[in-house]
């Protein structure tokens, strides 16, 4: 892992190496509530790691029990303000964690039947936290991650892997989904009724590997990049075009 000066796009320090076994998939970052920041990283040697990216050492043990490579990590919050960090796999399994502790919170989250690529905190009108996952099954799932449960029925759609999802909220403060595809398409939900919200955004002309929430002067965006190498789409929720 390299870490980065966004504003002098100088790297900071040497790379981060020698722990994980085999390849890095994904990381994730947060400011805990005790204001540390926190990096996590997930491998195919089935781990998830944390790190102090400040004093770059690697924090505690491994986080381990997924049987398969962890292609995924993200933070949040419960409603408590207590750090939560999740991993998906290609164990076809969603796992919560208390990163400060290292301990699983609950079982693992199943039902998916396919490899989970992609996972993401998001947080209710109430304060409450929500995580949603995508899979290779072509789903996307909503969970309450202090329950384990699935909120509603898989949101389904996609018509091949979905490999990104994001939270995001409007001017109203409503709590928004999106989802990228290998089918080439963005599609958008509410999470907490589990429908489509308008037709799939489209114009990219290979999976659509990352999905984010931004704002510009305008208002909200919904931002795509893709393997397409062309460029990346930004969508206004009023009209879900490029």
């Amino acid at each position: 892992m390299r870490l980065w000066d966004p504003i002098t796009r100088r790297q900071v320090g040497e790379p981060l190496t020698g722990y994980h076994t085999d390849t890095e998939r994904h990381r994730g970052h947060r400011v805990g509530v005790d204001d540390r920041l926190w990096l996590a990283s997930g491998s195919s040697d089935e781990t998830v790691r944390l790190w102090g990216p400040i004093t770059r050492r690697q924090v505690g043990a491994p986080l381990t029990g997924h049987t398969d490579t962890v292609a995924s990590v993200g933070f949040g919050v419960d409603a408590a303000g207590r750090l939560l960090l999740a991993s998906g796999s290609h164990d076809q399994t969603v796992r919560v964690w208390d990163p400060i502790t290292g301990q699983p919170v609950g079982s693992p989250l199943t039902g998916h039947t396919s490899a989970v690529a992609s996972v993401v905190f998001g947080v209710r009108a109430d304060g409450r936290p929500l995580l949603a996952s995508g899979s290779h099954d072509g789903t996307v799932r909503v969970w309450d991650p202090m329950t384990g449960r699935q909120v509603g029925s898989p949101l389904t759609g996609h018509t091949e892997e979905v490999v990104s999802v994001a939270f995001g909220v409007d001017a109203d403060d409503r709590l928004w989904l999106a989802s990228g595809s290998y089918d080439e398409t963005v599609r958008l939900w509410d999470p907490l009724t589990g429908r489509q919200v308008g037709a799939p955004m489209t114009g990219h002309t290979d999976t659509v590997s990352s999905v984010g929430f931004g704002i510009d002067a305008d208002g909200r965006l919904l931002l795509a990049g893709s393997a397409d190498q062309i460029h990346i789409r930004a969508f206004t929720r009023a009209q879900r075009h490029e």
